[in-house]
């Protein structure tokens, strides 16, 4: 497989497990205080909680308001083909042939909703989560290719 293959591969991962992973909100970006949004869906949401959610109604929600590791550029065109780093601090670290992808996060990036900072633990947590069999989450068949994925605390994810 091409590196550049494999890298969209992962990056494709690793923007699904994010979504099923939390939300979080940008850094420096202005908050108003309050206020309404109305959103006009022509279909029900099955889930908001990015574990349990699978259909496309609730990813377009969660893909506005969940963080990634890496994503694509907003655009129109080929640039929106682009990956760009989001909560990592850049691309990946690759090694073992391909087969281990070292992320950094970003510190200092943003926080939850309820002031706790977005860490590495974050993602790793979200990777736990979706591993638990109590929790049975369709994300799992998203990473099943993650050595350990198959157990929770996912063993193949490390912070």
């Amino acid at each position: 497989m091409s590196k550049k293959l494999s890298m969209a591969l992962v990056a494709a991962a690793v923007a699904a497990l994010a979504i099923f992973g939390g939300s979080a909100s940008a850094a420096g970006a202005t908050h108003a205080s309050g206020g309404t949004i109305n959103v006009d869906l022509q279909s029900d949401v099955g889930y908001t909680d990015p574990a349990l959610n699978y259909y496309q109604a609730g990813w377009e929600l969660e893909y506005a308001t969940c963080l990634k590791l890496l994503n694509y550029k907003d655009g129109n065109g080929p640039q929106s083909s682009q990956l760009v780093h989001e909560a990592a601090a850049g691309f990946p670290k690759i090694s073992n042939s391909g087969k281990t992808y070292d992320f950094t996060v970003k510190a200092g990036f943003t926080k939850f909703s309820n002031g706790q900072p977005v860490t590495a633990a974050s993602f790793k947590a979200a990777f736990d989560r979706d591993a638990d069999p109590e929790m049975e989450s369709p994300a799992i068949s998203f990473f099943s290719d993650v050595v350990g994925s198959d157990k929770s605390p996912v063993s193949g994810v490390q912070v």
